[in-house]
């Protein structure tokens, strides 16, 4: 594991190591995607961001704005439809309102 290698099935049955692929960018892909399948609207309230997502999504959407890691994020809680993210000024809200729309169209 620690040097990045998995074991995966040749043609004719047997096994040999490969290293493993980029996961970061796979997932960050993947994070975006989610980002965009569930987005709705974005507001902000001095350094509270309010995301809707569509009924359901809301969980999925905030542990993909978690992974992440935006560094100006210091916290989210998400419901069924709703997102609370807690940036740690309200200058700082706008510019993570301004990267979440670019994720998210």
């Amino acid at each position: 594991r620690e040097l990045k290698l998995t074991k995966i099935a040749m043609e004719n049955g047997r096994q040999k190591y490969a290293v493993l692929a980029d996961t970061d960018t796979d997932m960050m892909d993947k994070y975006v995607r989610v980002l965009q399948e569930g987005f709705v609207s974005i507001d902000i309230a001095e350094n509270i961001i309010v995301i809707h997502t569509v009924s359901g999504m809301a969980s999925a959407v905030c542990a993909a704005i978690d992974a992440m890691k935006l560094p100006e994020v210091l916290g989210s809680i998400a419901g069924d439809d709703t997102i609370i993210c807690v940036i740690h000024s309200a200058e700082a809200a706008q510019k993570t309102k301004k990267i979440l729309l670019s994720l998210g169209k």
